[in-house]
């Protein structure tokens, strides 16, 4: 199953925002939490990573790597009916961006979960 593209609703470490697909045939591209994002999608493991960069202030600022993993509710969809794709992983961020967007953010802490949803009629 190819990543869908389109408007999916996520949530990192308790922070609802949107993720943007824009582009998913291998390259990945699109936004989240306001910030571009690059990366790659495996077809074979169902898997996506990809990085988020501020490109509001040059030079570009790393933000930080994702990494997660696709699967759809119910398992096994009938055509015409609804399924529900999860993307589900989890963010390393630098220091300098989560303590500065999470409330529990730590210096000791820079790995969180986060996980976006998007429905779809097959």
């Amino acid at each position: 199953m190819p990543l869908p593209v389109g408007l999916w609703k996520a949530n990192v470490n308790g922070a609802e925002c949107e993720l943007h697909i824009n582009e998913a045939g291998g390259l990945v591209t699109g936004s989240l939490l306001n910030e571009e994002i690059h990366g790659s999608w495996n077809e074979t493991a169902q898997s996506v990573s990809f990085v988020s960069l501020d490109r509001s202030h040059p030079p570009d600022t790393f933000r930080g790597f994702y990494a997660g993993y696709l699967f759809s509710t119910p398992r096994d969809a009938q055509p015409g009916r609804d399924i529900l794709w999860t993307l589900c992983g989890t963010l390393h961020a630098t220091p300098q961006w989560y303590s500065s967007v999470f409330r529990n953010a730590h210096p000791l802490r820079n790995v969180f979960g986060w996980y976006a949803q998007i429905s779809q009629i097959l």
